[in-house]
């Protein structure tokens, strides 16, 4: 079989199972499974423990390690008011302002992204406490959707980034290297969200009405709320930039912080421990399950022959590597509209890493340029799936309200990747400082 008709027969069968309704996640194994069992003319009996070793393979990682314990730390701050407090912290010395509780739900939410690494968790923690407040102090419905939408997408990019920690596992790259290549990007990011509200908010100032003043003791007060998980994010990238500790240990760290500022803050208990546990251990069987199901696809694409025969074509273009790399970005930015972004890298990267390999593009920064793309689809229809775990947590939110007023932050997003590739260094300088 010629490696395109493999390849069209395999995206085929994943665009159906995808229509007759079976996850994304059992839909990527399956689509690989008949072709296998068909035409590649091995016995059932080898195609069927083909299916165990590769998840043994593949799940058998020491890095792997670090997913649990972030997603454990975003849920001990999820199920603690952790995020309420930090919210409310912020919003006392900043809801004064013109447009200030949309600029609260930015910054909780960027310091949120380096707490729990997956946007799903964000946008499900920090999203019923700042929507309902927005809307309450008289915001526009689409400015407190939007920024909270776009807001909770930071985590993808902002360390520690659970879609980031597949792409390495994928490419074989440095996690922590990425990591701290997804800092600076980040940080431009936010403040870009925040000047586009201030900039909206001074045109139409309908848009967010001033909100009250705090007074000194209630702002003072709140310091604790902001700087106690300020300083545990900064000690978990500090021990990770300097070498004291790598990935998992960094993760480790993280958890451990997380119960001690739970436990200050008196805010643990064995209810909410079992809580975070439990659903710790769902979100986890999630990515576990894309995981495996998805390296299934991946080892058709090679079993194939489709990712170098795929590569070779895409190298032999007459084409420049600037427009190779726009066309790969809008094949990107459409899978992002309809798969999830952990699904999607561990998908198609066997196949792209080799043509941006050929290009001379250096892989961590194309790991952030991926995951910026990514954002745009975790905010767009029909799948984004931050737009549903906003749903899922306040049900009577309109998505045409979180769609439109996501917009403006999108173009955002679409600045930082064009000085993404004007400017290299943005992502490439602070992981070539790390101490190895």
């Amino acid at each position: 079989m010629e490696w395109y008709t493999s390849l069209g027969a395999m995206i085929g069968l994943f665009l159906f199972f995808i229509l007759i309704g079976i996850p994304v996640n059992f839909a990527l194994g399956l689509s690989f499974l008949p072709l296998m069992y068909f035409f590649s003319g091995e016995p059932f009996d080898y195609v069927f423990n083909l299916f165990g070793m590769i998840t043994f393979r593949k799940l058998n990682s020491v890095v792997l390690v670090a997913v649990p314990l972030f997603i454990l730390m975003g849920q001990l701050f999820s199920v603690t008011n952790v995020g309420f407090r930090m919210y409310e912290g912020f919003r006392r010395w900043l809801g004064w302002m013109p447009g200030g509780l949309a600029i609260t739900t930015i910054l909780t939410n960027t310091l949120f992204a380096a707490i729990c690494g997956a946007s799903l968790i964000s946008a499900g923690t920090t999203g019923p406490v700042s929507i309902p407040s927005m809307v309450r102090h008289g915001y526009s419905r689409r400015l407190a959707l939007g920024s909270e939408c776009s807001g909770s997408a930071l985590a993808m990019l902002i360390p520690p980034s659970i879609p980031g920690i597949f792409y390495c596992i994928i490419t074989e790259q440095s996690i922590g290297r990425l990591f701290m290549a997804g800092m600076i990007p980040g940080l431009i990011l936010a403040g870009l969200f925040i000047a586009s509200i201030l900039f909206r908010v001074h045109r139409n100032p309908a848009l967010a009405p001033r909100g009250e003043s705090a007074g000194w003791p209630e702002k003072i007060e709140a310091l604790p709320w902001i700087g106690g998980p300020f300083v545990v994010v900064v000690f978990i990238l500090f021990s990770l930039y300097s070498g004291l500790a790598g990935v998992n240990e960094m993760a480790a760290i993280g958890v451990c912080g997380a119960f001690v500022l739970a436990f200050v803050y008196r805010e643990i208990d064995l209810p909410r421990l079992s809580m975070s546990l439990l659903k710790s251990g769902r979100f986890l069987g999630f990515f576990g399950m894309v995981f495996v199901c998805a390296c299934f696809m991946g080892f058709g694409f090679t079993y194939y022959g489709i990712s170098q025969a795929f590569s070779d074509w895409v190298g032999g273009l007459p084409l420049h590597r600037v427009n190779v790399l726009i066309i790969i970005m809008l094949m990107y930015l459409l899978l992002g509209m309809i798969m999830d972004a952990s699904a999607i890298i561990l998908v198609t990267m066997p196949v792209v890493l080799p043509i941006i390999e050929k290009l001379e593009y250096d892989p961590i920064w194309f790991g952030i340029m991926l995951i910026l793309n990514l954002e745009i689809g975790a905010i767009t229809p029909p799948v984004g799936v931050n737009l549903f775990a906003l749903k899922s947590a306040i049900p009577d939110i309109d998505l045409r309200d979180a769609i439109f007023g996501s917009l403006p932050f999108l173009f955002m997003v679409i600045v930082v990747m064009v000085l993404m590739v004007l400017f290299p260094g943005l992502a490439l300088w602070l992981p070539n400082q790390m101490i190895q």
